[in-house]
């Protein structure tokens, strides 16, 4: 298990967040105060995932500061996170890869009613994601997946592309797996806990994970090793299409508190987003 500080990575978040609605404030008028709404409301990922624990504290560091209270939307699904937003139903939206995928018009929003989004990003940072699975599956690689169960959430491609990305690390497509079809993103990892699926795609830093790893099944992370990057890249085009997009952004054999951890790191895998070419905050 990774030894990651989520309340440190909470409270730079906000930081961060903050900085930057101050920098859009100051360009729109110099020299005029910082003014925001009372309220705001959000659309984000739902509870027991690393983004809620995020735009948990983003809204915390709000309150705080400007005394504007920020009311979380949470939904498990990419759809689910951005229909509000593209209905103008929340101001932001933390989202993950959905927001390129909305922008291009692929995967499930590859239709004539989503078609290209005009999402403007606001903030972007990494987040390193895994494919986790409980000690007492017996995986212990990657290949070990074969004939195993692996959660999939319809309607949410940022999570299923990086399912068939670690699957392709080994040489493995989803036609090798046996797939789980969850509701949502929190039900696919708490999944691992109730013994439903045997791998699932999350954040390393969720709440479940912790929870998974104080339960008798365990949490395990099998290994990524370097020597699997050309055969990941050659065989799934999902990785090419995300490498081009983040750049040189794949971290391999993360160090961690309990030995080399297999996360792969994702620049840009959470932003937060406004609908429309002006931001106007």
């Amino acid at each position: 298990m990774i030894n990651l500080n989520v309340r440190k990575n909470g409270f730079i978040f906000a930081l961060l967040i903050t900085f930057i609605f101050i920098g859009l404030s100051v360009s729109a008028g110099a020299g005029q105060p910082t003014s925001l709404p009372k309220t705001m409301l959000w659309s984000c990922f739902d509870v027991g995932s690393t983004g809620y624990l995020q735009a948990s504290a983003i809204a915390n560091a709000f309150v705080k500061k400007y005394g504007t209270r920020i009311r979380l939307l949470p939904s498990g699904t990419a759809i689910g996170r951005l229909m509000p937003l593209a209905t103008r139903k929340v101001m932001c939206g933390l989202l993950a890869n959905e927001v390129y995928f909305a922008v291009e018009g692929l995967y499930d929003f590859s239709t004539v009613e989503w078609g290209p989004q005009d999402l403007r990003m606001v903030l972007a940072h990494r987040q390193c994601v895994g494919m986790a699975t409980t000690k007492k599956s017996g995986i212990k690689t990657l290949k070990d997946f074969k004939g195993k169960r692996v959660s999939w959430v319809p309607g949410s491609p940022s999570v299923n592309v990086k399912v068939d990305a670690f699957l392709a690390f080994a040489g493995l497509t989803r036609s090798d797996v046996k797939v789980v079809k969850f509701p949502n993103y929190a039900s696919a990892l708490r999944g691992l806990i109730k013994g439903e699926t045997d791998g699932s795609i999350g954040g390393v830093s969720a709440a479940i994970f912790y929870e998974l790893d104080s339960s008798p099944r365990g949490l395990y992370w099998p290994p990524t090793p370097p020597r699997g990057q050309r055969r990941l890249e050659k065989n799934n085009e999902t990785v090419s299409l995300l490498c081009s997009f983040e750049g040189n952004s794949w971290r391999w054999a993360l160090e961690g508190k309990r030995g080399v951890a297999s996360v792969l790191s994702v620049s840009h895998d959470h932003s937060l987003c406004r609908y429309g070419s002006r931001c106007g905050i």
